[in-house]
């Protein structure tokens, strides 16, 4: 028979026959929590031996009442609760059955008591110090508790690994979790596989060379998102357009540098890929020597060639030629010091700076724009022949120079907001937002491999506007989302029956809405402003005859206070059809963009980015008016 005690723990001893010998001592501290929060839920199984008890099962509670004695939480005073067995019983075969017969607690169901205790008002700071674990343990098993039910229960039955559901806790949508599930085998699918098909389409790795380039802490600095994963060393970055910005501003400070070299042009690029460069054509180094080192440099190659046949006549076999291996390294001396671009082919070529495949600057050096390609050829040709008028006459069309004016980010906040306007007003447009959809599919297939030449980007791809927050344009875009939101069904699955059950003018206005999200005709640092993208942008404001004044209001803060002192004079004097007054010419920069900001209201007048083109299209009438905005 067994009986209730209640013991000292300076009574007690280890019992020689205890079975657990190995990690007697592991989890001791998780332990030594959950007994100062709860108490000692089990008791101690004891015997008597000699004058003291013998803690036959529950050594490493005794271990844990130990040490919570000696850190003062438990007093010396305080007696444990232990359960003694007959005198005549088993020590060993105790032990085995308390350690063997016990059944652990399925991972899951520790996910589940974790989460109800935060939702009964638990922080996981709280949680973690109850039971004696990190509080990025904690965290790790709350995010495991929210993944989808359907999930955990395919890993309390074993179709799924631990790792596995770990990488479906990588995203919080339970939907976007079962349809990946729905499509994989789990026996063949590693937890990478899972965490790829999870990861929104737009997130950047952290491993991204432009990621590696611009420096996370950097992209945090400027605001930038960061999605973690708890339970790998990944970040995702949320916003693309801030860590391209960030790497074209980088990037940018080699170009004046590389700009001296005598390129044409430099373009910073911070993705360039391999379809783009292949487009170019390209100029190679040659040897640029003057005509005494051309004669020195072709006298030590023919010294070198004697001596070279000379040894392969007598067989080669032993070492060169102490003399030849001389001239060698003359020759590559001169090689090495006179290689360069010709000065005619730089005059049609440029330089690419963009970032490696190592997350380091890289400069490209001697590309020719496609439009240039011919010219290059016709030149390379003429010279070949001596002919120096056809040289002449084939350099006689250069490239444009870049344009100089406003400054490239005040650019591309100006455009951002054209952009957003332009969405906003395609977006009630059916006819021609069906006309811009149908050019972006055929313009890909019948003439293009790629979609540089449109400003729909990634067609159906939406696109989002971190310079033009809360304005009219995005405002009236949000609007129409949320109608549009209550009219598609919310699950996914039942996205296509609806579609199919749609009349022709529902789909194309849900065609035309889509269309317009996909807009991108913001002109950034690294774009030209004749580039095909932002050309086609001209022809879509142009055919919807966008008035950028109902959208837009330049004002001190977002125009005039930062332009230079002469641009907002000059502006003045258009504003006013008058020359700045005395008075105006001595103000300050900051009192001179408020005069002008004063002077431009109720004119509608728009800085010469934002105007519409003069030759405006002839186009079809929209479908949906629009009144005139009060900004």
């Amino acid at each position: 028979m067994s009986k209730t005690l209640y013991l000292k723990l300076s009574s007690l001893a280890v019992d020689d026959a205890n079975v657990r010998k190995t990690g007697v001592t592991e989890g001791l501290e998780e332990l030594k929590a959950s007994i100062a929060t709860h108490g000692l839920l089990q008791p101690l199984i004891v015997r008597k031996q000699g004058k003291k008890y013998a803690v036959t099962a529950g050594q490493r509670r005794f271990f844990a009442l130990q040490a919570l004695q000696k850190d003062g939480i438990h007093a010396k005073d305080d007696e444990v609760h232990c359960v003694e067995v007959e005198a005549g019983a088993d020590a060993t075969e105790i032990s085995l059955a308390e350690n063997t017969v016990r059944l652990q607690m399925h991972p899951a169901d520790q996910f589940d008591a974790f989460n109800q205790l935060q939702q009964t008002g638990s922080t996981p700071a709280e949680i973690a110090v109850r039971f004696g674990c990190a509080e990025s343990t904690v965290l790790k098993l709350l995010k495991l508790a929210r993944v989808s039910p359907k999930i955990l229960s395919a890993y309390r039955a074993g179709e799924l690994n631990l790792e596995q559901v770990q990488a479906f806790a990588s995203s919080d949508d339970q939907q976007q979790q079962e349809s990946v599930f729905s499509e994989i085998n789990p026996e063949y699918t590693d937890p990478d596989q899972i965490r790829d098909a999870l990861t929104p389409e737009g997130d950047i790795p952290h491993t991204d060379k432009r990621a590696l380039y611009v420096g996370i802490d950097t992209y945090i600095k400027a605001d930038g998102k960061i999605r973690g994963d708890l339970f790998t060393e990944s970040k995702f970055l949320l916003d693309p357009a801030l860590l391209h910005e960030l790497a074209v501003k980088k990037l940018a400070k080699s170009e004046k540098k590389i700009c001296g070299e005598g390129w044409s042009w430099v373009e910073i690029d911070p993705d360039l890929d391999w379809d783009k460069r292949n487009r170019h054509g390209h100029i190679h180094e040659d040897l640029i020597l003057a005509p005494e080192q051309r004669t020195q440099y072709e006298e030590l190659q023919v010294q070198a060639d004697l001596i070279e046949n000379e040894w392969y006549e007598s067989g080669g076999d032993s070492d060169k030629p102490k003399r030849l291996v001389e001239l060698e390294d003359e020759i590559e001396t001169i090689e090495d010091g006179a290689r360069g671009y010709d000065p005619q082919e730089m005059t049609l070529a440029g330089a690419f700076i963009t970032i490696d495949r190592n997350g380091k600057a890289e400069i490209m050096r001697g590309y020719v724009k496609p439009e240039h390609k011919a010219q290059l050829a016709a030149m390379q040709s003429a010279r070949a022949k001596g002919d120096e008028t056809a040289i002449a006459e084939a350099l006689e069309t250069m490239p444009e120079p870049k344009l100089q004016g406003m400054s490239a980010s005040l650019t591309e906040t100006l455009t951002d907001h054209r952009s957003a306007a332009l969405k906003a007003t395609l977006a009630l447009n059916p006819q021609i937002g069906l006309a811009a959809a149908v050019h972006a599919i055929a313009d890909g297939i019948f003439y293009k491999t790629d979609r540089s030449g449109s400003c729909l980007n990634s067609f159906a791809s939406r696109q989002y506007h971190r310079l033009a927050k809360d304005t009219i344009a995005n405002d009236e875009l949000d609007r129409e989302e949320t109608q549009w939101r209550d009219r598609i069904p919310g699950n996914e699955a039942h996205f296509w029956l609806w579609c199919l059950e749609q009349d022709r003018d529902t789909l194309i206005a849900l065609l035309t809405f889509c269309t317009a999200l996909s807009i991108d005709a913001t002109q950034r640092k690294s774009d030209k402003p004749d580039c095909p993208r932002l050309q086609h942008a001209g022809m879509l404001v142009k055919a919807l005859k966008l008035d950028m004044s109902l959208y837009f209001r330049p004002d001190a803060e977002n125009y005039f206070g930062k332009i230079s002192k002469d641009m907002i004079l000059a502006d003045i004097t258009e504003i006013t059809g008058n020359p700045p007054s005395p008075a105006q010419l001595r103000m300050k920069k900051g009192e001179l963009a408020s005069v002008a900001a004063r002077l431009v209201e109720g004119t509608g007048w728009l800085p010469v980015v934002l105007r519409a083109p003069h030759d405006a299209l002839e186009t079809v009438q929209p479908t949906s008016s629009r009144k005139k905005r009060a900004v």
